[in-house]
């Protein structure tokens, strides 16, 4: 349930804080109602919604004619616009943005709320607007508070039930499930301060009982509802017609060269010609390229504008599981390989370790054993893919016998590879600044 569901809702049902004014939530979907603001003879407001109102499929209501003017210039309506972004066309969302200036100039004793994702309000802003508010970041408190609220409202909707100790036991259990299970993991943690990708989280976690069994399953299941689910749940038209997989396989194209740069940003002036020649194979030139960059920031929000005209994925998870894909696709694990001691490929290492036998790499490690190089190979190992036996067997006894070594240059790394694993995968988060590992420590590692 997104701010403005909520905000409806609330005042519907008279739960409004005490010192909140009562006044009557109205909501518009601009996505719904583009085309009527649009045209040569826009509606008013308020004969907009006295004609929605009358028309409604379930109740429709028929109320006083001039009864929503009077409302509205009077002030005892909260108006609520949802959407400035799901209006794709940039000049019709500008037009959109005219007519909301006209409405506010028309009703100014009414309080107006105008949701959009930034990019949607960058190039439409409204010159009549009092505040401009912008999403923050989650902590670790508003994370759980958002899943418990988030489960809650998911399990009033599906069961279409009232609110009762059971709703509530039963939202609790799921969302405390999610909960540790985003503790005992890292990068979704740091995915979850995202409420956008929190809010996917829940989603794949909701309708399997669980998360995925492997990251690779869960970034490609996020992937999945970002780029295509999501948009069809909400009804936002398909302006570039390209399923999940044509779209993965250009953008894995670009993941992958970023990658190679060492680079987590991007200008279209960069990222147009890395892409142009996948995209031209899926789409036959029929789509360009920085529309194409465009949909993916505006429409599936996989990747953001950091700031103006520079680009990255939303996460750099995202960015290193499509590389995975890519080197997977094109047969590159040379270039794995290589980079086996180089900490900026090990997650993408590591992902394609979770797709792929990973005894190439587990061998390269062996050969040049450093700390970056042997956690690698052992988180490889961790991902519970094939690998050659022999070559398995002599990663499993090389950190256990090398603890033993007398020899100081052995033990010492030993030491560290032990210690570099412990601080990268088992640990728990408490809160945003502590994390906490209930395993025994090792003398070598002390």
């Amino acid at each position: 349930m997104n701010l403005t569901n909520r905000a409806v809702l609330t005042y519907a049902q008279h739960r409004q804080p005490p010192q909140a004014l009562k006044l009557i939530p109205v909501l518009l979907y601009l996505r719904e109602i583009r085309d009527q603001i649009t045209s040569q003879q826009p509606p008013t407001l308020a004969e907009l919604v006295t004609n929605r109102v009358r028309v409604k499929d379930e109740q429709p209501l028929q109320p006083p004619p001039q009864w929503f003017e009077k409302k509205l210039k009077q002030g005892q309506c909260l108006v609520m616009l949802d959407g400035l972004d799901e209006v794709a066309e940039e000049s019709q969302r500008q037009q959109v943005s005219q007519w909301v200036d006209t409405q506010i100039r028309n009703y100014q004793e009414t309080a107006f709320i105008l949701t959009s994702r930034p990019f949607g309000y960058r190039d439409a802003q409204l010159k009549q607007v009092g505040i401009v508010l912008e999403v923050q970041p989650f902590n670790f408190k508003q994370r759980e508070e958002f899943l418990h609220s988030w489960y809650l409202q998911n399990e009033l909707i599906s069961q279409a039930r009232k609110e009762d100790p059971g709703v509530r036991m039963t939202a609790a259990k799921k969302a405390n499930d999610l909960i540790e299970r985003l503790k005992k993991f890292p990068p979704l943690i740091e995915m979850g301060c995202n409420p956008l990708l929190l809010t996917m989280i829940a989603l794949v976690h909701d309708n399997r009982g669980a998360l995925p069994g492997s990251r690779v399953e869960l970034y490609g299941e996020i992937c999945e509802v970002l780029l295509i689910r999501r948009q069809q749940a909400k009804g936002v038209p398909d302006r570039i017609q390209l399923d999940v997989r044509q779209q993965k396989s250009v953008l894995q194209v670009l993941a992958l060269k970023l990658m190679v740069q060492r680079k987590l940003d991007f200008t279209p002036a960069v990222g147009v010609p890395i892409i142009q020649h996948q995209l031209a194979a899926v789409t036959g030139n029929q789509i360009q390229p920085k529309q194409f960059l465009q949909h993916i920031e505006n429409v599936s929000g996989l990747l953001v504008e950091k700031e103006l005209k520079l680009y990255k994925f939303t996460h750099p998870s995202f960015q290193e599981y499509l590389a995975a894909a890519q080197v997977k696709e094109t047969n590159q694990e040379q270039l794995l390989v290589d980079n086996i001691n180089n900490p900026w490929w090990h997650e993408t290492i590591r992902l394609y370790a979770a797709q792929n036998e990973g005894t190439n790499l587990i061998r390269a490690a062996l050969a040049n054993p450093t700390v970056t190089s042997l956690t690698i190979a052992y988180d490889c190992l961790a991902e519970d893919n094939w690998v050659e036996p022999r070559v398995r067997r002599q990663l499993e006894t090389k950190l256990e016998s090398d603890l033993e070594s007398q020899d100081p240059e052995i033990f010492k790394l030993a030491a560290q590879v032990q210690l570099s694993r412990r601080l990268k995968s088992s640990t728990a988060f408490l809160d945003d600044h502590l994390e906490i590992d209930l395993s025994y420590i090792t003398c070598a590692e002390y």
